[in-house]
């Protein structure tokens, strides 16, 4: 693992928001960025360069989530979205949902080993169903509970 902590999120973030740095992929995965990874989603929204991102293994929690769902309301250039096994959970994902109903660049996006729950996937689905772009949704290990049924 390479520790980036706050700081490099901080770092990455100007980088990603200022576009004088023309990163097309960026893998910040298993960093520990921590509280980096809201500063770094808040960059999203003005980048128009970066097409892959994965943030994934970050502790992300839903405050950087819901922050990554907003930047992708106005991104367009993102086409790969990597933010596995981050404790993102159900609220989080609803959100995110809302997000990719307006985001017309997305093709793929991993989300295994969160927990979304049932209202987070639903949410997730009524989104990615209003979606054109969305080609891959990836839900790996998620824990999807429904009714007294158990995991899916």
């Amino acid at each position: 693992y390479t520790r980036l902590t706050e700081a490099g999120g901080v770092f990455l973030a100007r980088a990603l928001s200022n576009g004088k740095v023309p990163l097309r992929k960026l893998n910040v995965s298993y960093t520990m960025l921590g509280k980096g990874t809201v500063l770094l989603a808040e960059g999203l929204t003005t980048n128009e360069t970066l097409q892959e991102l994965d943030m994934s293994g970050n502790c992300m929690c839903s405050g950087a989530a819901e922050k990554v769902g907003a930047a992708l309301i106005h991104n367009t250039s993102l086409r790969t979205l990597k933010i596995a096994d981050n404790m993102i959970k159900e609220d989080a994902c609803a959100g995110l949902g809302l997000a990719f109903e307006g985001n017309c660049g997305l093709t793929c996006v991993d989300l295994s080993k969160n927990a979304m729950f049932r209202y987070g996937a639903v949410g997730l689905c009524v989104g990615i169903a209003r979606n054109n772009t969305m080609k891959s949704l990836i839900l790996r290990e998620c824990c999807i509970l429904v009714g007294n049924v158990g995991p899916l």
